[in-house]
């Protein structure tokens, strides 16, 4: 099993709005491959998209992070997508990071258990909260890749590098840890401001740039949000529906799984 963290400390990147539609359009792609979806964000934004309503006693993510090891397979959900399973969160996450801080091998428990599923699954793809906390260094202990999506605005851009810095230092522990770029999102090429930041990007991360897998904003990819649906379910003409297809193929021949 390969496993990508979508990542950003910072909010309204449209991290969940990539790692959710990545996810359908993998699905849609790559009809065979088993998927397994991991929500970190106690906001459970992507939770919401993929497995809609909880029932407040369903077991979530947060069990990972009791004191004693997980070893469960009642944290995964069945999603409406054939072969897209989900390991949901909720608000109960956010009571659990100062707990997990102090717990044994508590920066690892994701790791730990993906590792006692790794071959039901061939890819795992783990939507992390907007902050380098405790579930973030979980996603990237457990990840082999990670995509990083940024808003072309200079605040954002700005904390790219510490993101980077801090992703060098989680290789330390995980040598597998490795970049698959940064993937601006929400682009509206009208603005000189966005062509100009896109330009500065990849003059300061060169290769790391994915500029030519950009996916710009319009109105079905936000209606989509909205209705709680990925852009697959909703209008198979946007032109988000095409560019997440594409995304959706690049990651797959860059990870290797294409050949599965």
């Amino acid at each position: 099993m390969k496993t990508v963290s979508i990542i950003n400390q910072k909010g309204g990147v449209s991290k969940t709005t990539i790692a959710v539609n990545l996810a359908g359009g993998i699905n849609k792609l790559y009809p065979k491959l088993r998927l397994l979806f991991i929500d970190t964000d106690p906001q459970g934004n992507s939770t919401d998209v993929l497995f809609g309503d909880m029932e407040e006693d369903l077991p979530t993510i947060e069990r990972l992070f009791s004191t004693s090891f997980y070893k469960g397979i009642d944290i995964i959900h069945k999603t409406r997508f054939e072969k897209l399973d989900i390991i949901p969160s909720n608000i109960a996450l956010s009571a659990k990071e100062f707990h997990a801080s102090t717990i044994l091998k508590g920066h690892e428990r994701i790791a730990i258990y993906l590792q006692q599923i790794k071959d039901t699954y061939d890819l795992c793809i783990i939507d992390c909260p907007p902050s380098l906390g405790l579930f973030s260094l979980n996603a990237l202990m457990a990840s082999d890749y990670f995509l990083i999506p940024v808003v072309p605005e200079k605040f954002a851009i700005k904390g790219i590098k510490d993101l980077l810095q801090t992703c060098e230092v989680v290789r330390e522990v995980n040598a597998n840890l490795k970049p698959l770029g940064i993937l601006p999102a929400i682009v509206d090429r009208r603005y000189s401001l966005h062509k100009d930041l896109m330009e500065e990007l990849k003059e300061m991360f060169d290769s790391l740039a994915l500029n030519d897998l950009s996916i710009k904003t319009n109105a079905p990819l936000k209606e989509a949000a909205n209705l709680g649906k990925t852009i697959f379910e909703y209008d198979n003409k946007a032109a988000t529906y095409k560019q997440f297809l594409t995304l959706s193929k690049w990651l797959v021949e860059r990870i290797g799984l294409n050949e599965r």
